[in-house]
Formats: structure tokens, C-alpha cells, sequence
């Protein structure tokens, strides 16, 4: 069995899936992006989760908990972890490149 990429997973199943799914597929492709960004930041400055979770004083569990995408970190968590690696915490918000339906607000 050959291995796919979460992205190319994500790209055949945001295609077929229904308007719930996707908004799933989008949090969960937001969380890994999060926690691949996280994880390279920190091994670019050589510091284990140990480390980080010391100078962060976020637990380690939760660290690689972020790291794996199987934990959402909240905006304080994400601040103070962005802190402790000596970064900046910039949001970028892209326009869809298909319109979605408007939703009510």
C-alpha cells in the first residue's frame, strides 16, 4: 500500500465530501498546518517539546499533542508557545479559490 500525503488526501476528500465534512477536513488541515509550523520552529532552534514546555510552561503531552494535530491549542497556549521559540504570530487569511455559499450570520 503506497503512502499519501496528508495534503493529497485532503485535496481527493475536500472534493467529494459534503458541506459538514469539509468544514472538519478545514479545521483539522488549519490544526496540522499549526502544529508543522510549531514543530519546525522549534527544532530550528534545537529545543526538545521538553525544553519548549519548560520555557513555555505549556505541558510537554500538550506540545506534542499540537504537534500531531490532535489538539487545537488555545490563542494564550499558541501565544505563549510562540513566545518561548522567540517568534511572531502573523494570521494570513487567503480568499477561497472556489466561492462557498453565503451563510447567515
Amino acid at each position: 500500500m503506497a503512502t499519501q500525503k496528508f495534503s493529497e488526501y485532503a485535496k481527493q476528500r475536500g472534493r467529494s465530501a459534503d458541506p459538514s465534512e469539509r468544514d472538519a477536513l478545514a479545521v483539522f488541515t488549519s490544526a496540522h498546518a499549526v502544529g508543522s509550523a510549531l514543530r519546525k520552529a522549534r527544532l530550528e532552534r534545537g529545543l526538545t517539546q521538553h525544553e519548549l514546555a519548560h520555557a513555555s510552561r505549556v505541558t510537554q503531552a500538550d506540545i506534542s499533542r499540537i504537534e500531531r494535530a490532535s489538539m487545537i491549542p488555545t490563542l494564550p497556549t499558541l501565544l505563549r508557545l510562540v513566545t518561548a521559540l522567540d517568534g511572531r504570530l502573523t494570521i494570513h487569511l487567503d480568499r477561497p479559490t472556489a466561492p462557498r455559499s453565503r451563510r447567515a450570520s
